[in-house]
């Protein structure tokens, strides 16, 4: 386990250092659709700085949207999806206080 770690140091700590992964993660784990999952953060983070409440449906139905937008029929938007998106980038449905 050591030595995995010693022989992929370099990667690890790219990732980290470009928030491809959530630092508090014990396993590098990053996603097939980088370019999704990119956009489907980002729009994430726009939406939860307006303080507009967001459930997992909502997050699935735009990531079906961004495939769409970039060419990626296959693309099937499941509760995994959104189970390892959550846990990747440490995201927590919690309740907006106003």
């Amino acid at each position: 386990m050591i030595a995995t770690f010693i022989k992929k140091r370099k990667h690890i700590e790219e990732a980290v250092n470009s928030n491809e992964i959530n630092p508090q993660r014990k396993r590098l784990k990053i996603a097939t659709n980088k370019n999704i999952d990119a956009a489907v953060l980002k729009w994430f983070q726009e939406m939860r700085a307006a303080n507009f409440q967001i459930n997992g449906p909502l997050i699935c139905g735009e990531a079906r949207q961004f495939a769409v937008m970039l060419d990626n029929e296959s693309f099937k938007a499941t509760n995994g999806l959104l189970i390892c998106f959550r846990d990747r980038h440490g995201i927590t449905f919690q309740e907006i206080h106003r």
